[in-house]
């Protein structure tokens, strides 16, 4: 009988990417692990080996990272590159009775043809 080959949840290069990520954003902030470490309230080991690619930090750690980095937790999970949580800036107003979420309901709905219409008179508010 063949044995089961058991996937990780996370392949090696996700783990590394996640590593690299994590260390920047230590960096970034101009931290030490041991100064990190007592900030999140683990030990050096424990952020030496989120940044090592040995673990992966668990959900309240990255809850923990994000919070403290100001990034989201998919950004650090590298599911996407965009390191801002969107769903606050979608609520801002650009008009009296319309937010950012209106504007982009409405530019959904629009043709192509009209979205490229659209695309090209903001251009033009940019100069």
């Amino acid at each position: 009988m063949k044995k089961k080959k058991t996937v990780s949840l996370l392949d090696e290069k996700r783990k590394d990417t996640i590593a690299e990520i994590l260390e920047d954003l230590r960096v970034k902030a101009g931290l030490s692990r041991k100064e990190l470490a007592v900030i999140f309230g683990v030990s050096y080991e424990t952020i030496s080996h989120y940044e090592r690619a040995l673990t992966i930090p668990p959900p309240d750690v990255l809850l923990k990272y994000a919070d403290f980095s100001n990034v989201t937790t998919d950004y650090i999970l590298n599911r996407t590159s965009y390191q801002i949580d969107y769903s606050a800036i979608m609520d801002k107003k650009i008009s009296k009775d319309m937010t950012i979420s209106d504007a982009v309901e409405i530019i959904d709905g629009l043709t192509k043809e009209e979205k490229e219409h659209f695309a090209y008179v903001l251009k033009l508010f940019r100069k």
